[in-house]
């Protein structure tokens, strides 16, 4: 089996190499990773611009190499590039993120955008973060994924239309109470926003930072305990089928009706 590792924190990033080892147990495994921290990129592409790839030499991999792109970049042009050297890629798995990627964290995800990337280019993906605000010690989601990707080998899925999310709590692995396969759920959080004028005073240049910090959700606000959030939170690794249609289904003949009903010419 071989295995493209990608993932939005940097080639160098400590999650990253943990996946090397286990994952060389079971395949050969080629790495394209982010030059420098790339989160929060979602699924953007580098275009107009020359992508750079260099050669790296990390133990336990056949081929690695980091790229001036995003985390999309990396699995679009990866696969590429080693389709040159004639290596077809089975399985694409992105991270492991130093920190969750719950709920709506996936659309913002660059570790869930290289993942799904991989969909769209025919290769089962699946994405694998350590929840947890600093996580240290990776090696127990490495074993998790090693695992994931063997399941996958055995009951393997042509055609995937969707990437696995897989999010382990950052406890020791006696304390991980089991999987639990679940949906999005909600992760609020609660933005700050800080302009600064340094147009002395004329607004015309405002320099600005973006943050924030996540706000706990009652449980009665969710629709159902089943999601990932609630899940990793009790201590489950929680696993979610994402799919890359994001059609509204639910929606779709209520808005053939209201469309249908409107007075306007086309």
């Amino acid at each position: 089996m071989n295995i493209l590792v990608v993932n939005d924190d940097g080639i160098h990033a400590d999650g990253l190499n943990a996946l090397i080892e286990p994952l060389a147990q079971i395949g050969q495994v080629y790495v394209i990773a982010p030059d420098s921290q790339r989160s929060g990129s979602s699924h953007s592409l580098t275009m107009r611009k020359k992508l750079k790839f260099v050669k790296k030499n990390i133990p336990g991999t056949k081929m690695a190499f980091s790229l001036s792109g995003n985390p999309a970049d990396c699995t679009k042009m990866g696969l590429a590039l080693l389709n040159r050297f004639k290596i077809k890629i089975d399985l694409v798995v992105s991270g492991i993120n130093h920190g969750g990627n719950l709920g709506e964290d996936v659309i913002y995800s660059g570790t869930c955008g290289a993942a799904r990337e991989g969909i769209l280019n025919g290769v089962m993906g699946m994405a694998v973060s350590l929840d947890g605000s600093a996580p240290t010690d990776f090696k127990h989601a490495a074993e998790i994924a090693k695992n994931m990707a063997l399941t996958l080998k055995r009951d393997w899925i042509e055609n995937p239309k969707f990437f696995l999310n897989i999010n382990v709590p950052d406890v020791s692995a006696e304390k991980i109470k089991g999987f639990k396969v679940t949906k999005l759920g909600i992760r609020e959080y609660v933005n700050w926003f800080e302009p600064k004028d340094i147009g002395e005073g004329t607004c015309e240049v405002i320099e600005v930072f973006y943050g924030g910090t996540q706000r706990a959700i009652p449980k009665e606000d969710h629709e159902s305990i089943d999601n990932d959030v609630e899940a990793v939170d009790n201590g489950y690794i929680a696993i979610t089928p994402v799919f890359t249609d994001a059609t509204d289904v639910k929606n779709f003949d209520l808005l053939t009706e209201v469309i249908k009903s409107m007075d306007c010419p086309a």
